[in-house]
């Protein structure tokens, strides 16, 4: 199976689950608190980051192309990082899928993060329930049409992190 046609597999059911109540909701968090880094670097991105900053923060990435990203409805670029993709609009960070754990997210002024691989911990109060917790990302206190979603194991440990629009 082609990894685009099992990404899109794997999206899909992501929204079958929101859709049909087959998640959990794990409360909001203010968009520009929600940071992404490089477990081998401090360096921290976050949504709204130019292509560049991503790099300089990052490496050198496998791939980045332009095209239209159907699981996320947009046009833009992708940067490719192998198990790590980072979707772009007009040069700003708008989307991503995490499904290694080279990368963590944090959010700003809590020292808990989540990694793929490892339990939510004290990322979020929350005990994974179902096999998909979200949170409701807001800026400035309005809702934003975006969520940070969590995949989980049967173990309840971290297997996919993905940021996008609701």
């Amino acid at each position: 199976m082609k990894k685009a046609h099992f990404t899109s597999i794997i999206i899909l059911n992501l929204i079958v689950a929101i859709k049909t109540g087959h998640c959990q909701n794990a409360g909001k968090i203010e968009i520009s608190d929600l940071m992404i880094a490089k477990v081998s670097k401090q360096a921290y991105i976050s949504l709204g980051s130019s292509k560049s900053k991503i790099i300089e923060a990052f490496g050198k990435p496998l791939l980045i192309k332009k095209s239209y990203f159907v699981k996320f409805d947009f046009r833009g670029e992708m940067i490719d990082y192998k198990d790590a993709q980072f979707y772009f609009v007009h040069n700003s960070l708008e989307a991503f899928e995490i499904k290694d754990n080279q990368f963590t997210i944090k959010i700003k002024g809590k020292s808990d993060s989540a990694v793929v691989g490892s339990f939510l911990n004290g990322f979020i109060k929350t005990t994974p329930r179902d096999s998909f917790t979200n949170i409701t990302l807001q800026h400035g206190g309005v809702y934003y049409d975006e969520v940070l979603g969590f995949t989980f194991d049967d173990k309840h440990k971290i297997s996919n992190i993905i940021c996008g629009p609701d």
